[in-house]
Formats: C-alpha cells, sequence, structure tokens
C-alpha cells in the first residue's frame, strides 16, 4: 500500500517538473524566434498560440518519456541490488 502511495506521488512531482520545464523551453523557443505571440507585437496572430501549444505538448511527452525511462530504470537497478 505504501508503494503504490509513494509511486503516486512520485509520478505527480515528476508531471510537475516536466510541465514546469516544458513551459520554460517554449518560453525559450518564442524567444529565439521571436514568435509574435504577445497582443502588442506586430505581425501578431492567434495561429502563434497553437504553435506554441503544439510545442509545449511535444516537449512535455517527450520530457515525461525521459523521466519514465529514468525511473523505471532506476526501479531495475533498485531490485537488482535487493536480489544480491
Amino acid at each position: 500500500m505504501l508503494t503504490k502511495k509513494l509511486d503516486h506521488d512520485i509520478s505527480w512531482f515528476l508531471k510537475s517538473v516536466a510541465f514546469v520545464l516544458a513551459l520554460g523551453l517554449s518560453a525559450g523557443f518564442v524567444e529565439m524566434t521571436n514568435l509574435p505571440v504577445r497582443f502588442n507585437q506586430t505581425g501578431f496572430s492567434f495561429w502563434y498560440w497553437a504553435v506554441v501549444v503544439v510545442v509545449i505538448t511535444l516537449t512535455y511527452r517527450f520530457l515525461m518519456q525521459i523521466f519514465l525511462r529514468m525511473s523505471s530504470k532506476k526501479a531495475k537497478n533498485a531490485q537488482a541490488i535487493r536480489l544480491s
């Protein structure tokens, strides 16, 4: 019971970290490409927000795959240590 709660807490932590990193990376993408996403910028269009949402989504999924692989490898290593 305790391990399921711990796994649930860790998964929420990983999801939160991945989301915050995805927001930061997408903000960096917007700044690097000078994408006009603010209403007062010249060349502003609502379609640019769709690009930002796609970047956030793809970055979040990519980071979650990395975090889940890292956590599964860590769990396998811990299990191997317990067995030996």
